[in-house]
């Protein structure tokens, strides 16, 4: 009984020695297989976010491109009618009319090229067509929120 008894613990430890042995095994492999899909995981949710962010700048984008195709400047009309008076007497009452015969008509310019040309004139750097001290005359009361509602009045002019 000895003999059996001893060689049936000898058969148990062998048989916990090697299952321990394979336990470990399948424990290292499952937590290689945990590691590789996380691994996978992180990278393909950092290509999706890369491609979110970069569709969303794509879009913001072009949405600003068509608001900005769409979207007209408001004119304060009854303001740039007022301003324009002074201004009438040289480039007519549609801005149609070369300034003294000399400077090109102003109606349809753009806000930025006029708003610019203006406090240019104001300031006196400017002289086209040497009317820079006639202009510098004319602008020197107007501020520049006056320049900036007078050059929308007269870009409005077509």
């Amino acid at each position: 009984m000895k003999k059996i008894s001893l060689v049936a613990l000898s058969v148990s430890c062998m048989f916990f020695i090697s299952c321990g042995d394979k336990a470990k095994e399948v424990a290292e492999s499952a937590s290689n297989s945990v590691s590789e899909a996380t691994t996978k995981v992180v990278d393909t949710t950092k290509d999706v976010a890369t491609e979110a962010k970069s569709k969303a700048a794509e879009m913001t984008k072009a949405t600003k491109e068509k608001v900005t195709e769409v979207a007209e400047p408001v004119v304060d009309t009854v303001a740039g009618v007022a301003l324009y008076a002074k201004c009438a007497g040289c480039h007519g009452k549609d801005g149609k009319i070369k300034a003294l015969g000399k400077s090109p008509a102003i109606a349809g310019l753009s806000i930025e090229t006029l708003a610019s040309d203006l406090k240019a004139y104001k300031v006196g750097t400017l002289n086209k067509s040497g009317m820079g001290s006639l202009m510098k005359g004319q602008m020197a009361g107007m501020s520049d929120s006056d320049i900036d509602i007078l050059s929308a009045y007269i870009s409005s002019l077509k």
